[in-house]
């Protein structure tokens, strides 16, 4: 409680009955009597957690970019393998087998190295999990966790991957006409060539495998624009905060050291009065931010608290009604106001407590306008933390003076963690986490496009054996043959880097058509965004291009003109 700023405050409380009959009963008193309380049983009450639906988003979210991206690199493979049998598929045909039968075995084989990859997966968790819990604990996780629920999850995901890559390599394996099969010799032909009228001949062998480079540029879009539209978003969050920072003309901010989440900063308002004391402040703003589920229509309302006496709440621009003058009153943003179709005069009722809607304001910082300011003696009131703050927003006499200031603050006050106020966001623990978590999004998304595009210049090379062996024998050197490999590679890589932006574009636009999340976090689009994103498709199409660039240097001229 101390460590919390919480006096006399728990989180929950474990009811034990006298009689287990008894629960239906209690459950509908407590409703009645204490509205602002939700009271559940031990086994439901996990379920019920915001947190947990949102870690449960987070990991949804990840596991249907895999799918995606895993799916199209499935596709990717089943159709080359189909490629590579043609003539195997035109001696069953012409033995009786009828395209039913082509198409399930097509599909039995996708399944069947699906659930192999989820067995694989299951043991590449599970030591996950041992390698973590033997050195760190992460919200209680350990290989106990991996539950035979979890497992079937687990298995439902590979199922749904192995269908969704397997369905049209089958559909088009089934449509292969026995004599067309039989006579296949792989390869161009030299019949039907479609050529571009420009580009070498890196170009011009993707534009001969259509469906392929199509599939290739698929993943690598989907990788690149995943990348690129978390990147943006976490951008524009970022900013958001900046802005509130500069919008109450703060130098520096301050909030509570050692914690590792913004909302658990509870710093005491005697390191308010100490700051402002100091020659070169001008004022301290004190400030409070927190978010509840509104119960009416399960949305956040953000609620902030601010001292009507101080600077910073000018940054609020009252657009009707009027601003703060006491307790008990609050000024809805313009947004939530239109959500909740509240104007001034009205009442808010939040966690059983109401207030009288004195204002509407407007705010150049979009999630601002998500919920309400009320006083901050209100706030205190409301969160449990009487005569504690979320942070200081600390105005000086002469702005240049702000870094020494910052300086002396962490030396003088170590429970207190001041930062200037551009630098403010970047060292937020939860923009740090999110960071983290993006990194991991992106690196799983590289991997798993990567190995889609290795896949597809393997396929490339192995399609291409006779040709490779043609080119060697007229005199192109190992060099020569891996720099054309890699440059195919290349050059798919940027395409799909091109496509990744165009996704992204699409991706953000999906998500800014989400009442209020939309309008709330808007996306920054920067050139570091663009550059990383192309930064990201040439890494997948060095990742996925080397092996089999190595691998065509080392065939033998004989040995590739001959073969079959």
């Amino acid at each position: 409680q101390e460590l919390l700023g919480k006096a006399r405050e728990v989180s929950l409380f474990y009811i034990q009955l006298k009689d287990l009959n008894l629960r239906e009963r209690l459950t509908d008193r407590v409703e009645r009597q204490w509205k602002d309380l939700a009271i559940s049983g031990t086994s439901d009450y996990a379920n019920n957690q915001a947190f947990n639906e949102t870690m449960a988003a987070y990991v949804w979210v990840i596991a249907g970019l895999a799918i995606i991206l895993g799916g199209v690199g499935m596709m990717n493979a089943q159709l080359m393998a189909v490629f590579e049998r043609t003539r195997e598929i035109g001696v069953l045909r012409a033995v009786g087998w009828s395209s039913r039968q082509v198409m399930l075995m097509i599909l039995e084989e996708t399944l069947l190295v699906s659930m192999a990859g989820g067995v694989i997966g299951v043991i590449l968790g599970w030591l996950a999990l041992s390698a973590v819990s033997s050195f760190t604990v992460i919200f209680g996780a350990s290989t106990s966790s991996i539950t035979p629920a979890l497992i079937g999850q687990a298995f439902i995901v590979v199922i749904i991957l192995g269908l969704v890559g397997g369905l049209y390599p089958a559909w088009r394996a089934s449509r292969l006409q026995p004599v067309e099969a039989l006579r296949y010799e792989g390869g161009s032909s030299g019949e039907n060539v479609r050529r571009l009228p420009f580009g070498g001949m890196a170009l011009q062998s993707l534009w001969q495998r259509t469906t392929r480079t199509a599939l290739t540029l698929g993943v690598i879009g989907l990788t690149v624009g995943a990348i690129m539209a978390l990147e943006a978003v976490l951008g524009g969050a970022a900013q958001s905060l900046t802005q509130m920072a500069f919008g109450s003309d703060a130098q520096i901010l301050i909030r509570q050291a050692d914690i590792s989440d913004t909302s658990y900063s509870a710093i005491d308002e005697q390191i308010g009065k100490r700051i402002a004391a100091m020659p070169e402040v001008t004022s301290v703003s004190g400030i409070i931010f927190t978010a509840i589920l509104l119960p009416d229509t399960g949305g956040f309302f953000i609620i902030q608290g601010y001292s009507p006496q101080e600077y910073a709440i000018h940054t609020f621009h009252i657009v009707s009604g009027e601003t703060l003058t006491q307790n008990h009153q609050i000024i809805l943003g313009k947004m939530m106001a239109e959500t909740m179709h509240k104007e001034a005069g009205d009442t808010v009722v939040l966690n059983g407590i109401r207030y009288r809607v004195v204002g509407i304001y407007e705010s150049n910082v979009g999630w601002e306008e998500m919920g309400g300011v009320m006083t901050m003696r209100d706030a205190q009131a409301f969160i449990g933390r009487p005569r504690k703050v979320t942070m200081y927003a600390v105005r000086l006499k002469n702005p240049g003076q702000a870094p020494a200031l910052v300086e002396r603050i962490n030396q003088e006050m170590p429970e207190a963690h001041a930062a200037l106020s551009g630098e403010f966001v970047d060292q937020m623990p939860d923009m740090q986490n999110s960071y983290g978590m993006m990194a991991g999004i992106s690196f799983l998304a590289i991997v798993v496009g990567g190995l889609g595009v290795m896949n597809t210049m393997l396929m490339a090379v192995f399609e291409r054996t006779r040709e490779i062996g043609v080119l060697r024998a007229v005199g192109w050197r190992r060099r020569a043959i891996l720099r054309q490999i890699l440059q195919e590679s290349l050059v798919l890589a940027l395409l799909g880097g091109v496509a990744g932006i165009i996704i992204a574009f699409g991706l953000v636009f999906l998500m800014g058509m989400a009442p209020m999340v939309g309008e709330a976090f808007r996306p920054v689009w920067s050139a570091g965004v663009f550059i990383r994103a192309l930064l990201v498709a040439v890494s997948l199409g060095l990742f996925g291009g080397v092996y089999p660039a190595y691998r065509a240097t080392r065939l033998q001229p004989v040995e590739a003109l001959r073969y079959e």
